[in-house]
């Protein structure tokens, strides 16, 4: 769950270079990056590549819904979706702001699809706990640092946001859900979006959003475990195994229980990029 790459559901010509990127998923905006004006064809774009399905990619594309108070879109976002043959691979939901929004969803809805719910606002934020925790289908929280931005009357400097951000994590591990970072809007500054990535990382989400497929090579390096890290945690294990159960010292530092579950998913971690990276070379191959 590194990286998400959103695309325009009305830009589809370029939907080959958003899958070839590498991104963990492609999220077809139905939203604020499509005009109100473009929403209808882009739908009709939408089910049409349902029912070619979706060329082949299907287990990479997600779909972005409009928010539940934007009554009129996401109705005909719901109904487009009775009308494809094929659901996509998961649903993003926009500007959550309480549990019974996820509810109406799946209640209209009720195909057994990931969800993730986007915070978007102040108010979102507050019952982010109860949003993560309301459905057994909702995956992950994503943060949408810019409308929270505005919300708040901030700017999206690190610590103006570094609360919102402690504050989602927080929420999605209650529920056990993954937790997604906002995008990143300099789109040509690959190094302040390598440092944010890095820190978001290290904070404990799981990955980020991405609005241009250069970033996602950026993103998924910065989420993925380094070569030192990797050695760290294959030594870290191979010392437990030989120790024993209990505390032990390695190199200087105390390793217990939870310090070896990180290894672990350093090393799981680790062994999922290289099947995702396999399987991006076969699909490109074929």
């Amino acid at each position: 769950m590194q990286s998400f790459l959103f695309l325009p559901s009305d830009r589809l010509e370029r939907l080959d270079k958003a899958v070839a990127s590498g991104a963990f998923g492609v999220i077809l905006d139905l939203e604020d990056g499509v005009a109100p004006t473009a929403k209808p064809d882009a739908r009709n774009a939408f089910v049409t590549l349902a029912e070619n399905d979706y060329q082949g990619w299907r287990a990479r594309l997600w779909l972005r819904l409009n928010a539940v108070t934007a009554e009129k879109d996401f109705a005909n976002d719901l109904d487009m979706l009775a009308a494809c043959p094929t659901p996509p691979r998961g649903l993003f939901l926009s500007k959550v702001e309480n549990p019974e929004e996820i509810t109406k969803l799946r209640t209209t809805f009720p195909q057994n699809i990931p969800v993730i719910a986007i915070i978007e606002s102040a108010r979102g934020m507050l019952v982010a706990a109860h949003i993560a925790a309301s459905d057994r289908n909702l995956v992950a929280l994503g943060f949408g640092s810019a409308d929270y931005a505005k919300d708040i009357g901030s700017d999206m400097g690190w610590d103006a946001l570094a609360y919102g951000r402690g504050c989602l994590l927080n929420a999605a591990a209650c529920a056990g859900v993954g937790a997604l970072d906002g995008a990143f809007l300099q789109t040509k500054d690959q190094d302040g979006l390598r440092q944010e990535a890095l820190r978001v990382a290290t904070m404990g989400f799981a990955g980020k959003i991405a609005i241009h497929p250069t970033q996602v090579p950026t993103i998924n390096q910065a989420f993925a475990p380094n070569a030192q890290q990797i050695a760290w945690a294959q030594a870290v294990l191979a010392h437990a195994q030989n120790k024993g159960p209990g505390p032990f010292l390695h190199e200087g530092h105390m390793i217990d229980a939870p310090v070896l579950d990180r290894a672990q998913q350093m090393i799981d971690r680790a062994a999922q990029n290289g099947k995702n990276a396999n399987q991006d070379r076969k699909g490109k191959e074929s």
